[in-house]
C-alpha cells in the first residue's frame, strides 16, 4: 500500500484537481484506491458529491468511529473519506493531533493492504493536521502552478519536509512535481519550466491548461467522466503510470 500526500503551501495550484484526477486515473489502471479529503474546505468532497455520506474524516480523528465506517465508494469506483465543507476537521485536528501526531499514520495502518494507493488531498497550510498527514505517507506530490511566486514557494515547502524528516526521524520523499496549468504559448511558462526543471532529484510532469477541468468541476464529474482523451486527462494518466 503506497500512501501519497498531495501538498503545497500555496492555494490554487491544483491540489484537489490532481488528487481526484490521479485517483480516477489509477482506478482506470485497475488499482484499488482510497482518496481522503483532508482539506477543511472539503473541495474534493464537494466536487465528487458521493452519496450515502454519514461520517467525515473528523469523526475518525476524534475516535467517534473507525476508519472503515467512514469509507464510501464513489461512482467513479474509488473509495473515499470525505470532509464536510463546514465541518469540524480543523477544530478536531488542532485539539487531537498536537498531542497525537501519529494518529493518522495509526489510522491508515489499520487498513492493511486493502488498497494499492491512498491519496490524501490537503489544504495550503502546514498545521498539526498537515504534519500528521505527512508523517503517515510515503511521499508527497507537489502541484506547482507555473507562476513566479508559486515556483519560488516550492523551495520553502521542500525545506519544511526536510525539517520534518530531521526532527521527527521520518523518511518522507518529494519525488514528483506537477507543473500545472501549463500553456506552451505563454513565454513566461516556458521560462519558468526551464528554470524549475533544472532542480535535481525530482521527476517533473506538466499538466496542460485545459478548459475541461473547470467544466468537469461545474458538472460534478472528473475529467475522465467528461473526456478521457482530453489534454489534462492524458497528462494525469502519465502521472499515474509514473507511480
Amino acid at each position: 500500500m503506497h500512501k501519497i500526500m498531495i501538498g503545497n503551501f500555496k492555494g490554487g495550484t491544483g491540489k484537489t484537481v490532481s488528487s481526484v484526477s490521479i485517483a480516477h486515473a489509477l482506478i482506470l489502471k485497475g488499482k484499488r484506491i482510497l482518496l481522503i479529503d483532508a482539506d477543511p474546505q472539503g473541495n474534493s468532497s464537494n466536487w465528487i458529491e458521493p452519496k450515502g455520506i454519514e461520517y467525515e474524516l473528523a469523526d475518525i480523528i476524534s475516535g467517534k468511529i473507525s476508519i472503515d465506517q467512514a469509507i464510501i465508494t464513489t461512482k467513479q469506483g474509488f473509495d473515499m473519506i470525505i470532509t464536510f465543507p463546514d465541518g469540524d476537521l480543523r477544530r478536531i485536528a488542532e485539539s487531537q493531533l498536537i498531542q497525537k501526531p501519529y494518529a493518522i499514520a495509526d489510522m491508515l495502518e489499520t487498513l492493511g493492504n486493502k488498497y494499492d494507493f491512498i491519496i490524501v488531498d490537503t489544504s495550503p497550510a502546514f498545521s498539526p493536521l498537515e504534519r500528521s498527514i505527512a508523517l503517515a505517507v510515503d511521499e508527497v506530490i507537489v502541484p506547482v502552478e507555473l507562476e513566479f511566486f508559486a515556483v519560488d514557494g516550492l523551495g520553502q515547502f521542500d525545506k519544511n519536509i526536510q525539517e520534518l524528516n530531521k526532527n521527527w526521524r521520518s523518511k518522507i520523499k518529494i519525488n514528483m512535481i506537477l507543473l500545472t496549468k501549463y500553456n506552451k504559448s505563454f513565454s513566461r511558462h516556458n521560462i519558468l519550466l526551464k528554470r524549475i526543471t533544472q532542480n535535481q532529484g525530482y521527476n517533473f510532469y506538466t499538466i496542460r491548461q485545459d478548459a475541461i477541468i473547470a467544466e468537469s468541476i461545474g458538472l460534478n464529474q472528473t475529467i475522465y467522466d467528461r473526456d478521457s482523451q482530453a489534454k489534462s486527462a492524458v497528462d494525469y494518466m502519465n502521472v499515474a503510470v509514473g507511480l
